[in-house]
């Protein structure tokens, strides 16, 4: 989750910088955060490697970048970060599993015996070994889905939504009602202003979706620092859950974004 503002120059000192050079890091600077939390997405959520993965979709771009006459260089850039993922989960699934020195207690190999193993015992061993695959990488859920969760998150981040239609799109909503109301009472224009962006969503369990927020407000009694400074690289993304009443945000989504206030009153009950 992102607020609208907190995005950080790139600094080169004294150090003359290039026209295109200049040009490449105001754009960088620019989306690197919205980027950021499609790349982590696209790998499931591992932040690391979702740095990583933009890391190189950025350097790919760089090199084309005198050259290229994509007037939207940020869907340029989304593309490379879809295909090099695709890339990493086909090397990954395709990736030979690791044989344990340990089965059921006794060593598959003696380090210190230079002999030819023993056929019979590596038949014995490789019967108690067990092949697991690596997971399918995550994808977008169908619209109808998508859908029903942009109209969750709207209804838990945007102001002016009915207390009911509140409730209804958030997990224990009633429960966080008046938590809700507490929140608006301290800071109105944060709750009269507050609206929320999905920059992509992936489905990573059966009936839990992830997606990237970008939330946005106008209050200046709340620093926008404040928010930033409470999410940590797994909490760049809110989550919605199937339950039988539907797609809802989950609990922690909307805990997190009230916890980021800094208000130690403010508090999601237990």
């Amino acid at each position: 989750m992102r607020t609208e503002q907190g995005n950080g120059d790139i600094s080169q000192g004294d150090e003359a910088v290039p026209a295109d050079d200049a040009s490449f890091e105001h754009f960088v600077a620019d989306c690197a955060d919205r980027l950021l939390l499609s790349a982590v997405l696209l790998v499931g959520g591992d932040w690391a490697a979702g740095e990583d993965l933009l890391q190189g979709a950025f350097e790919r771009t760089y090199r084309h970048w005198g050259q290229m006459n994509d007037p939207k260089p940020e869907a340029y850039v989304r593309r490379a970060l879809v295909n090099a993922a695709t890339s990493r989960w086909r090397r990954l699934r395709a990736r030979v599993s690791e044989v344990p020195l340990l089965v059921n207690g006794k060593w598959t190999a003696d380090p210190a015996d230079s002999s030819a193993a023993d056929p019979a015992v590596v038949a014995r061993v490789a019967e108690g070994l067990t092949l697991v695959g690596q997971p399918p990488p995550p994808v977008p859920p169908d619209e109808t889905t998508a859908e029903a969760i942009r109209a969750a998150f709207h209804d838990a981040f945007t102001a002016g939504v009915r207390d009911d239609r509140f409730a209804a799109a958030v997990q224990d909503g009633p429960a966080l009602a008046s938590l809700r109301a507490k929140v608006a009472a301290r800071y109105p224009r944060f709750a009269a202003t507050l609206s929320v962006q999905i920059d992509q969503m992936l489905v990573v369990a059966p009936g839990t979706v992830s997606a990237g927020l970008w939330v946005s407000f106008t209050d200046p009694t709340v620093p926008p620092q404040a928010l930033l400074a409470a999410r940590s690289p797994s909490g760049a993304f809110g989550e919605a859950v199937l339950t039988p009443a539907g797609w809802q945000v989950t609990r922690a989504a909307y805990c997190d974004l009230v916890m980021g206030l800094g208000t130690p009153d403010l508090r999601c009950p237990p």
